[in-house]
């Protein structure tokens, strides 16, 4: 809707409703209920067009045409506001249970859950067996209400005893294999670290690596007993961090900033200066990634001369929470003045230690005006 027209949000959390209001003659009013005060379902209703927002089976949209009377209009507003919201869902349940609408499942048809719950495996297990199904058998699955009146789709009995039958001839994992998160809990190191060191041997030694249903009767990647052996060999070696290196988290402490903007420098050395990074021990004996002289000294100077935002300049996160709109409206206002204000723009380290960019206060306050001005009208 906002990617095609100019709307203007307003979010009203007490009633967990959003309004969107297009001042343009002729377009409609739309006013979303049921929405929580969540950015990415926000962003999600400002990308949907006016079409797909009205015939939407997810929200529950009330669209109202300018009558030609503020007062009339102010009044419409308002008793649709204050009307009780029922989300579609419960909605949903009250009409199969008025009218009975879906069937009860025949005699061995079940669901995924069902299935899977059976067999004490995962329903991912499951959906992998099923879902080559789809296309050649599409008459295996159907929409039946649940024991608890929730409609499910449900499979077949013919699926369900395929699905038995791969379950049984799955193999179990022979003695002495492991899977990557078994020995990382082992030795006590991150799975990373555990990916890392085996995946090394895999051009030189491909039969060491072979899929089996794990404990949880999951199917995955599990590890050659000889190729166990040697990262335990690997990681009982390794020493303690000599003198200088650091972890990230460490010199993120030390400096008072994120870890996200440690990670960011650091980063773009992984391909150039692969020595600058080593496996050893910390303090309480666990195996961890530490960082090279060189690059922590890199990283102090480069966070040293990054800036924190001058007094007055806010990004566009912080102005969106002080004027209660969303994010998305404050960039597209900021957006017109790049051209002719390019010097209102700049990136500074915000509150969080994170390098992001800024508005200078003459654009603040004309976006706070542009709003404030919007709201009353």
């Amino acid at each position: 809707m906002v990617r095609k027209l100019s709307y203007l949000g307003f979010y009203l959390p007490e009633l967990k409703k959003l309004i969107l209001v297009n001042d343009e003659e002729s377009n409609a009013t739309f006013i979303i209920h049921g929405i929580e005060d969540n950015p990415e379902q926000l962003a999600k209703i400002y990308s949907t067009t006016k079409e797909e927002l009205k015939t939407s089976a997810e929200y529950k949209t009330d669209t109202l045409i300018y009558p030609g009377d503020p007062e009339q209009y102010k009044k419409r507003i308002s008793e649709i506001l204050l009307r009780p919201y029922e989300p579609k869902e419960k909605q949903k349940k009250k009409e199969r249970v008025e009218k009975n609408k879906y069937e009860q499942a025949p005699e061995g048809w079940m669901t995924i859950h069902g299935i899977a719950d059976q067999l004490g495996i995962s329903d991912k297990l499951v959906e992998t067996i099923v879902k080559k199904y789809h296309a050649t058998n599409p008459e295996w699955f159907a929409g039946y209400e649940s024991k608890i009146g929730r409609f499910y789709q449900h499979l077949h009995p013919d699926l369900v005893q395929i699905i038995r039958n791969e379950i049984t001839i799955r193999e179990k994992a022979p003695e002495g294999w492991m899977t990557g998160n078994g020995l990382s809990q082992e030795l006590m190191v991150s799975r990373i670290l555990t990916e890392k060191l085996a995946e090394k041997y895999k051009p030189t030694h491909p039969e060491w690596f072979a899929d089996y249903q794990d404990k949880m009767n999951r199917i995955n990647q599990h590890l050659h007993p000889d190729l166990v052996q040697r990262i335990r060999n690997e990681v009982i070696g390794m020493e303690k961090a000599p003198e200088g290196w650091m972890t990230k988290s460490g010199i993120a402490d030390q400096l008072g900033v994120s870890n996200e903007l440690v990670e960011t420098i650091v980063y773009k050395f992984h391909a150039t200066n692969p020595e600058w990074f080593a496996d050893y021990r910390d303090k309480i004996n666990l195996v961890r990634e530490y960082l090279h002289p060189d690059l922590v000294q890199i990283i102090r100077n480069e966070i040293t001369i990054r800036e924190k935002a001058p007094e007055g300049w806010m990004t566009g996160n912080g102005l969106s929470r002080e004027l209660m709109v969303h994010r998305i409206v404050i960039e597209k206002l900021a957006e017109k003045y790049k051209p002719t204000h390019p010097e209102w723009f700049a990136d500074y380290i915000n509150t969080r230690g994170k390098f992001s960019l800024h508005l200078h206060p003459d654009l603040v306050q004309i976006i706070r005006n542009e709003i404030s001005g919007r709201k009353k009208h």
